[in-house]
């Protein structure tokens, strides 16, 4: 992912870290934020989408967005609608990040497209 990493640019606040101890990407932090990969040999492709899907979680401040939520079911702990808010939240965030993450792409016989 090194070689990757000098082809695009990451914002400068962004590290960028490969370990065994994760399945899949994932981004963490809030006021350094990191994006995790597995130690894994991915295509010029997966690496585009994948970059690019967490990038998008910076972009659009979704750790912050989770915090915030995480914070309000501390506090409203005995109201349940506060949790189901949450996980709406949630699946509404997922869906947005992944129609912006392909937006302008199609699949056309295992292989994404513009």
């Amino acid at each position: 992912m090194q070689h990757f990493q000098n082809e695009i640019k990451l914002p400068s606040r962004i590290r960028l870290l490969e370990i065994t101890l994760v399945n899949y990407p994932i981004m963490y932090g809030l006021l350094r934020p990191t994006i995790v990969l597995p130690i894994e040999t991915y295509t010029k492709e997966e690496q585009y989408f994948i970059m690019r899907h967490e990038l998008q979680h910076y972009f659009y401040k979704d750790n912050w967005r989770k915090q915030i939520i995480e914070i309000l079911c501390a506090l409203y702990w005995w109201n349940p609608f506060v949790y189901i808010l949450r996980k709406q939240l949630y699946i509404v965030y997922f869906l947005c990040l992944n129609m912006t993450t392909y937006q302008g792409f199609s699949i056309t016989n295992g292989l994404w497209t513009v």
